[in-house]
């Protein structure tokens, strides 16, 4: 065993992709230590004066904003028993080092779980659905909710959650830079996949609704034990299964109804999607065997279902605009597209289409009704906000032969973006997932 600050260290430092951990005990207990490999303290022998000034300031408002954040979840801590922050930062010479309480019990698994009763389903999603109130009154998105990072724990008095690894949280409206922003995509929200994958992307965008997002495809997975159908897709923000996979789940027979609370946390639009307390609202509405199929967002925005507008272009191209700069776009044979709205006015320009003014054909969203009875304006094949297939770039043109093939110019950020040449020489830049879905589809040489 070995020494660090004051910890005795008990296993040897493993890699991960954005640092490396170690677990350690102090004082009794056990803790699990990760050093940041991104953010370094400046060496004052290897860098200008002026270099280090620039370097140390830049460092050391990250550490100031970290900190601030690790007061804000300690308060969370306080009022929820089921969030587990990290308990301090501390810089040991050049590098920074996240400390958090280890979490010794075995969870169950995404298997074990979707084989419990409905009622101790709902008490674990209830469980969760408070400790994101908690955090949404902080403006604290977790940014990775996933299985991985809560624990189900069996205890004496039922089940509970274990929300951890906040290491890369952060304040609602204010995320890293794209390339810096940390989590897994197969749980991304649309709004966080923009954010990652299209240059400009407001980050107020981004907000705590993005984790309800995440949330609503983890209690799909605790309640059937799978993602579901999502024709060969990968990342749900692309809109590739998030329809499919609840539609087409076999939810047990009697826990259908949850279904109705998913389809509304996994809304395309966050501004119609529902917020923590609602969640929260709808749950405890499943425990006493009422129907969600009313549940409405109860904090409307500016931005509300009735202000959705579809535009349509005289060539059959229909263009659906959603808060948060996006817009879905539906081509003549049925395909759509979740687009940035910058990329979706270029398109539409392209078809005789302003999407400022809605010149063309502009028409209300048609109402559809839903399973559960209730009528919603939502684009035709919606349930609940959600839209289905894999979204693509800009359609390209269609020509023949091998020229009509799309070319990979660049990869950036890692192999996170790729730059792309059409056949008609005009490039743009597409985030991985859409890269993968395009090549799936043999567009791409």
């Amino acid at each position: 065993m070995s020494n660090f600050s004051e910890y005795t260290l008990h296993t040897p430092w493993t890699n991960v992709a954005n640092g490396k951990y170690v677990f350690a005990t102090k004082g009794g207990r056990d803790y699990f230590i990760k050093n940041f490999l991104n953010h370094k303290y400046p060496n004052r022998e290897l860098c200008s004066p002026e270099t280090f000034a620039r370097l140390e300031r830049e460092v050391t408002a990250w550490e100031n904003k970290r900190k601030e954040l690790l007061k804000s979840l300690a308060a969370c801590r306080k009022n929820c028993q089921y969030i587990f922050p990290p308990e301090e930062l501390i810089r040991e010479k050049s590098n920074y080092y996240m400390i958090s309480r280890r979490i010794s019990e075995t969870p169950l698994t995404v298997e074990q779980i979707s084989a419990l009763g409905r009622a101790d389903k709902l008490s674990i999603m209830r469980k969760i659905a408070e400790a994101l109130v908690e955090l949404s009154r902080e403006s604290i998105i977790h940014g990775d909710l996933k299985p991985e990072n809560i624990f189900i724990i069996k205890t004496a008095s039922g089940y509970e959650p274990r929300i951890m690894d906040f290491d890369d949280s952060y304040y609602s409206g204010k995320p890293p830079e794209p390339d810096a922003t940390v989590g897994s995509m197969e749980f991304y929200s649309p709004e966080l996949g923009m954010y990652t994958g299209t240059d400009g992307y407001d980050a107020a965008n981004l907000t705590c609704l993005s984790d309800i997002f995440a949330a609503g495809l983890i209690f799909h997975l605790y309640t059937v034990g799978e993602r579901g159908d999502c024709q060969g897709g990968k990342y749900p923000c692309q809109l590739d299964a998030l329809r499919r996979a609840v539609d087409r789940a076999k939810y047990p027979r009697d826990q259908k109804d949850i279904a109705d609370l998913v389809k509304l946390m996994l809304a395309v639009d966050y501004h119609e999607r529902i917020t923590a307390e609602d969640v929260l609202k709808g749950i405890e509405m499943l425990e006493r065997k009422e129907s969600v199929a009313g549940l409405r967002r109860s904090a409307p925005t500016s931005t509300s279902r009735s202000s959705a507008r579809i535009v349509k272009s005289d060539d059959g191209y229909t263009f659906k605009k959603l808060a948060g700069a996006m817009c879905i776009v539906t081509t003549p044979d049925g395909t759509r597209s979740l687009l940035a709205m910058a990329k979706a006015s270029t398109l539409a320009a392209e078809h005789g289409v302003d999407l400022g003014t809605g010149s063309t054909s502009d028409v209300p969203a048609p109402a559809e009704t839903h399973a559960s009875g209730t009528s919603s304006a939502a684009p035709r094949g919606h349930v609940g906000g959600s839209a289905d297939p894999v979204p693509e770039p800009e359609p390209a043109p269609v020509t023949s032969g091998p020229s009509s093939k799309i070319v990979v110019e660049e990869v950036k950020n890692d192999g996170r973006q790729y730059v792309i040449r059409y056949p008609d020489g005009h490039r743009s830049t597409i985030p991985r997932m859409v890269y993968d879905a395009m090549k799936r589809q043999g567009k791409i040489e």
